[in-house]
């Protein structure tokens, strides 16, 4: 019976370790980042009115993101064109839709407070001769040393982008070529 303790001990010791390293190297790493995610879909400016009326309609997102199961639009808007609470994977998330540039340009801020992170997207929205140009950028705060760890080097940063353009082209019937990057 000694030796399992030793063994089991040896092991919880061993994942408090893990642990608190992991944290420690999550407070090494800034709290802010910036990541964007371009996608080139074939197109023009009929494809690009499609790709705005769906970023610009969060009502739609359940026809269209795998990720989002419901969404609750707000009577009151507080100050943003639209507001809504997006109810998917990451549980209810309450968010701000701005279309600045209509149909060029819009932002998404999260605006349930107390959650681990939060942050903004930034969408914009091109044609030239033959394709669509969707860009997304991201620009968030991490507030737990380990989710910091975690989102950097298991998630990635990107992934929720990666997830979200992907479903847009995947909506409008279009190939697409994607690349990313954390600045």
């Amino acid at each position: 019976m000694t030796k399992i303790w030793k063994i089991g001990g040896a092991a919880l010791l061993g994942l408090v370790g893990i642990g608190a390293a992991l944290w420690l190297i999550g407070l090494a790493m800034p709290q802010d980042h910036v990541a964007t995610c371009v996608a080139l879909l074939a197109g023009g400016e009929s494809e690009r009115g499609d790709a705005w009326e769906l970023v610009a309609n969060p009502a739609a997102y359940p026809d269209w993101r795998v990720d989002v199961r419901e969404i609750r639009i707000a009577e009151d808007p507080r100050g943003h064109d639209v507001r809504f609470v997006e109810v998917g994977d990451q549980g209810a998330v309450e968010y701000g839709l701005d279309l600045i540039e209509a149909p060029q340009r819009a932002a998404s801020t999260i605006l349930t407070q107390g959650m681990p992170y939060d942050g903004a997207w930034e969408f914009d929205l091109d044609h030239a001769e033959g394709y669509v140009r969707i860009e997304v950028t991201e620009r968030g705060s991490v507030y737990s040393p380990l989710f910091r760890v975690l989102g950097r080097y298991v998630f990635g940063y990107t992934s929720s982008m990666q997830t979200y353009l992907g479903n847009l082209a995947a909506a409008l019937d279009l190939p697409t070529d994607m690349e990313c990057v954390v600045l």
